[in-house]
């Protein structure tokens, strides 16, 4: 029997695909319909992708793993189409949870990811591919082989339910009240679970029995005793004949494809504008930054507005992301004060300040007129020496040179030495990469209203 295979979601990830789940409703029954809705998106090139006709609030529930800009121009074509109506979007905000996956890895290590070419991937879910291949990857979890299930509607219910949760509930609590329900749920298999932004979550199983689904949904309530929650259920009455899971390994850096589908670039942008060796730069920059996992830490977007900037080569913008450095200044001032009331006491200035003053040699009073950055790194340095305290504060060995590093970049950007920042990008990239989680540390967060 002829074998599908089921890569892990961080191979999708890698190559800079994201998981969603379209939902459609039809005007009316039309001859072909599903026949259009395969044939644009297959015109698009897209190859990992299902289509199921469901029961329930909508009659099509399409899931496709692509990136960014295929998606989008997907949902533009879909609307297109006659009869057609794009209900909703349901776009995972990270890797799904296949609880089917016996064993399956939560994170795959960076080696294992970096040790096969796109090449050899592509070869793997080859209709030709040779058996080998998959099971060596197989084997370091990089894809599940699966037999195709024989459907048999009569006996076996593929379904989805939508959860959505309002309040102040924590995420990973609620999160971890649903695997508890998944889990307690004997009669389901073969179980999917999806994230979203917020408290937003899809379930895909299989069952034998409706009654199971019905417990299920009312074992959410059960466990979360939560009033402020709502779920849909759709149940599959026929889905797409080749169920596909294939991954678009084209001819591009996994780390700019990254890149683009998060941030949302396009990527005939990033190639008409930079060269292959500037392509190439900006790739190990990103890299850094996800190894670092600043990408989903950059609250303001001053990284992605920076990226941008240097993509468009458009130095004045570059310029003016970089304003952040006066207010760092400022918040600096303001979290030493919260620190050292926090190791030496709330009176930490009558009884350490003039001691610390002295043997530092920090000229200024402590005030946020005077106060400079100087002063706030050597007051620093100081507490680090003699309480080891500092740099489990920043999460930093290296917060001193990164704090250094800031104030030369802000006296440079005041005193108009920063001329042309595009000069060497690369650099001032590297730099953004260690000052900024810092500078997202000192700073309040910003409200979310």
């Amino acid at each position: 029997m002829a074998t599908r295979i089921i890569w892990h979601p961080d191979v999708h990830l890698l190559y800079g695909e994201q998981l969603s789940f379209v939902f459609i409703n039809v005007r009316r029954d039309a001859n072909n319909l599903r026949t259009s809705i395969c044939q644009t998106i297959e015109s698009l090139q897209i190859r990992g992708y299902h289509c199921y006709d469901v029961f329930g609030s909508v009659d099509i529930v399409i899931r496709v793993w692509a990136r960014q800009e295929k998606r989008d121009a997907m949902l533009s074509a879909l609307g297109k189409i006659p009869n057609v109506i794009v209900r909703t979007v349901f776009t995972s905000s990270e890797s799904p949870r296949y609880l089917w996956w016996l064993n399956c890895p939560a994170e795959l290590p960076a080696a294992v990811l970096g040790a096969h070419s796109r090449e050899q991937l592509e070869s793997a879910q080859a209709e030709d591919s040779i058996e080998p291949i998959q099971n060596e990857l197989q084997d370091e979890g990089l894809l599940r082989i699966k037999l195709p299930v024989v459907e048999d509607h009569s006996v076996r219910i593929k379904f989805f339910v939508y959860i959505a949760i309002s309040g102040t509930s924590s995420r990973d609590a609620v999160l971890s009240k649903l695997l508890d329900s998944l889990h307690g749920a004997s009669l389901i298999e073969d179980v999917s679970l999806y994230t979203a932004p917020g408290l937003h979550f899809l379930v895909k199983g299989t069952t034998v029995d409706y009654a199971a689904i019905g417990g299920f949904v009312l074992s959410i309530g059960e466990k979360l005793s939560l009033a402020d929650f709502l779920t849909e259920t759709h149940l599959v009455a026929s889905t797409t004949r080749i169920e596909s899971d294939k991954v678009d390994f084209r001819p591009i850096d996994p780390a700019i494809a990254r890149l683009c589908g998060i941030w949302r670039f396009p990527e005939e942008r990033v190639k008409a504008n930079l060269s292959e060796e500037e392509q190439r730069s900006l790739a190990e920059v990103y890299v850094s930054i996800e190894k670092a996992r600043l990408v989903k830490s950059d609250e303001r977007g001053l990284l992605k507005s920076s990226f941008s900037a240097v993509i468009d080569r458009d130095e004045d913008r570059l310029i003016e992301k970089l304003s952040f450095l006066f207010s760092f200044e400022r918040q600096l001032f303001g979290f030493v004060a919260r620190l050292m009331a926090e190791i030496y006491g709330k009176n930490w200035i009558k009884t350490e300040f003039d001691r610390l003053k002295s043997a530092t040699g920090i000229p200024n009073e402590f005030s946020p007129i005077k106060w400079t950055f100087a002063d706030s790194i050597a007051l620093l340095g100081k507490v680090e020496s003699e309480t080891g305290k500092v740099r489990a504060y920043f999460n930093d060995h290296d917060w001193q040179k990164s704090l250094t590093d800031a104030r030369e970049l802000r006296n440079d950007l005041a005193h108009g030495r920063l001329v042309s920042p595009l000069s060497d990008w690369p650099a001032l990239l590297w730099r953004l990469a260690k000052i900024l989680p810092l500078y997202y540390h000192v700073s309040p967060r910003p409200r979310i209203d």
